[in-house]
């Protein structure tokens, strides 16, 4: 029987002695507000993280973190795992055309602003993308059909009128037909029309984007330098509550 105690004792003090190895702080640098993760071992078996104040943010009385410092780490924690910002070879500048609300004239805005900006002094060079995936309504309205050609690079090549590059997910699919897609789906599916196309050379890209604030909303803003985007609505209260919705997603995405 005294054995069999001392051999508990000695896994006790075995188990003690490795969680205190799990154990794990992390201080910040600042030394003013830190503080520390600490892990140990769940009755099961399995770790588990519980957040703990460290002992130099009790050295200093207790005093609360630094608000600038704070929004600094949760910047710098939210870009974590985000794609890399990177623009479209030979595509100079990207504008949204946007709206939180559908209906409200989006679609017909950025085809009057594509057509605009070719057609002013400067005779720019302008493309256009319907990244409406479920509605793409840019096919119609630039009365352009037909599936579109691969160039040497294996990149679609844009169709053209009125001088606008455009590309869409209507030229892809038939005219009637439903996108059935999940959010992964959409985002990769905005993925190859942005990248797999030849756009170059190109001074303005004009996106006309979806109605929300969805999945397709944050692909393109987290995946292209964005130059500037243009809110849509009507007068209607109810279009203004969905525009300033969209107003504050650009703003969360440091659009």
């Amino acid at each position: 029987a005294l054995h069999l105690v001392r051999l508990l004792r000695r896994s006790l003090t075995h188990s003690t002695s490795r969680r205190s190895i799990l154990s794990v702080s992390c201080v910040q640098s600042t030394g003013a507000a830190s503080c520390g993760w600490n892990r140990s071992e769940a009755a099961s078996g399995a770790a588990r993280c519980s957040f703990a104040t460290s002992a130099s943010h009790l050295a200093n009385g207790g005093s609360s973190p630094d608000p600038e410092r704070l929004k600094q780490l949760r910047a710098a924690h939210m870009a974590r795992g985000l794609p890399k910002r990177e623009g479209i070879d030979g595509v100079r500048h990207v504008v949204l055309v946007a709206s939180g609300k559908g209906g409200v004239g989006k679609s017909t805005t950025a085809v009057n602003l594509a057509v605009a900006l070719s057609r002013s002094p400067k005779g720019l060079s302008v493309g256009l993308l319907d990244a409406d995936v479920y509605g793409p309504s840019i096919p119609r309205m630039m009365s352009l059909s037909g599936n579109p050609e691969l160039d040497s690079a294996d990149k679609m090549v844009p169709l053209i009128n009125y001088g606008i590059k455009c590309m869409s997910m209507g030229f892809l699919v038939e005219e009637n037909a439903a996108v059935v897609w999940r959010g992964l789906m959409v985002m990769q599916g905005i993925q190859r029309l942005v990248r797999q196309v030849a756009w170059s050379p190109l001074d303005v890209l004009v996106v006309d984007m979806p109605p929300g604030t969805g999945d397709a909303q944050l692909s393109i803003t987290q995946m292209l330098p964005i130059s500037g985007v243009v809110l849509v609505t009507t007068p209607q209260d109810v279009v203004l509550m969905d525009v300033r919705r969209a107003n504050k997603m650009f703003e969360k995405v440091d659009t």
